[in-house]
């Protein structure tokens, strides 16, 4: 990611196989609550939360989309500009003195007990000297 620029990014959900995941049973046009995905500085309890997602249908709002037709299984991740300009540096150092984090991205049913992980590692944001 790049502070300061639109990250706009389609992923693609396949199944052991390689075929796409059908996730018509996630998907917030259906019975599902849709997509979330939060950024932390540390995956333990001690890492501050940098960023939290939450499943959106408007085209452009900041947030996680179920692709659809959710038969597809494909996921959009989209954060505007400003929010990641403020996760960025000032001053020549990082915010919250450190530039890296870690990540997941997690589709919900229906219900609570019905959330699938799918995706999950380490991100870093490019700071941003144009600004």
């Amino acid at each position: 990611m790049e502070a300061g620029a639109t990250y706009d990014v389609t992923i693609p959900i396949v199944d052991k196989n390689g075929d796409p995941l059908d996730l018509t049973d996630y998907d917030p046009n259906g019975t599902g609550t849709g997509g979330r995905m939060k950024l932390r500085e540390e995956i333990d309890e001690l890492g501050a939360e940098l960023l939290s997602l939450t499943p959106q249908l408007t085209p452009l709002v900041e947030g996680i989309y179920i692709v659809e037709p959710p038969t597809l299984g494909k996921v959009r991740i989209f954060i505007d500009p400003a929010t990641l300009a403020a996760l960025s540096f000032t001053g020549g150092a990082p915010l919250p003195d450190q530039r890296a984090g870690v990540f997941d991205l997690e589709v919900e049913g229906a219900t609570a007990i019905d959330v699938l992980r799918l995706l999950e590692g380490p991100f870093e944001i490019d700071p941003e000297a144009t600004r």
